[in-house]
């Protein structure tokens, strides 16, 4: 075979590499569906980024979700007496929300750097469907109310205070499951 020529190589359009004489409106159609082309592997490529994203998010919001269900875990040891009523008087002293506080630590701050993370990705990312966004945002919310109580909860502790420790558990774990269905519809 021989070497090849630029008509062989390039793509007959609407005669041209035949020789034929091109119409506006035959330029007008190729550019359309050349662009129309491009616009469907930019629509591709978004849709790509999206779902990256969401993916990054869904992690975060994943790990936001676990620290938070060991925090709840943390304070039930706490708590479990008196909400099946073994005790109706909590008998906690100060070392016992020194302890609690302790056992909270790690957790507290693996909930704030996720959250920070969080926080960060939405302000950075470009590419993100509404939905995510406002779900991501819902959680922020939740995650930074549940810091607060996990906070209260402590101080709850540390006043022998059942009801509040109590309370403020209850609103935690309603919130680690408003994050699970949070988690469920990013896609």
């Amino acid at each position: 075979m021989g070497a090849s020529t630029d008509t062989e190589t390039t793509p007959d359009i609407a005669g041209y590499r035949r020789g034929q004489a091109v119409g506006i409106q035959g330029l007008a159609s190729i550019m359309a569906a050349k662009h129309k082309k491009f616009l469907h592997a930019d629509k591709k490529a978004v849709l790509l980024e999206q779902s990256a994203n969401a993916q990054v998010l869904k992690i975060r919001l994943g790990a936001t979700r676990t620290h938070l269900q060991y925090a709840v875990l943390a304070i039930e040891q706490f708590t479990n007496r008196i909400e099946m009523g073994l005790d109706t008087l909590p008998h906690w002293t100060a070392e016992d929300a020194d302890q609690l506080s302790n056992n909270l630590k790690y957790h507290v701050v693996k909930v704030q750097t996720s959250l920070l993370s969080l926080s960060d990705d939405l302000r950075e990312y470009d590419e993100i469907s509404p939905s995510v966004s406002s779900g991501c945002k819902q959680a922020l919310a939740m995650g930074h109310e549940s810091l607060d109580d996990i906070g209260a909860t402590v101080k709850a502790v540390r006043r022998s205070d059942a009801l509040e420790a109590v309370k403020r558990l209850s609103r935690i774990r309603e919130r680690v499951r408003l994050l699970d269905a949070v988690l469920t519809q990013i896609q």
